[in-house]
């Protein structure tokens, strides 16, 4: 019937890569996605700019805007 064993045709997995291969492709893809992320950051977007000011003198309001209306 069997000869017991379960694969007994295995072929050489084709596309696979070693440790320090593997290690490499990944090493260099996160360093590849930080570096763009730092230089679109300090680069390419602009500023925000500071927030103006505030007003010592301003007065609160009297009823909060997003207070429900009383009836």
């Amino acid at each position: 019937m069997g000869t017991g064993v379960v694969f007994d045709r295995v072929l050489p997995v084709k596309y696979a890569l070693s440790g320090p291969k593997w290690c490499a492709v990944v090493g260099s893809a996160l360093t590849g996605a930080f570096a763009g992320n730092y230089f679109f950051k300090n680069y390419i977007m602009r500023r925000n700019p500071p927030n103006p000011p505030r007003d010592p003198n301003e007065r609160p309001p009297e009823r909060h805007p997003h207070a429900p209306e009383e009836e």
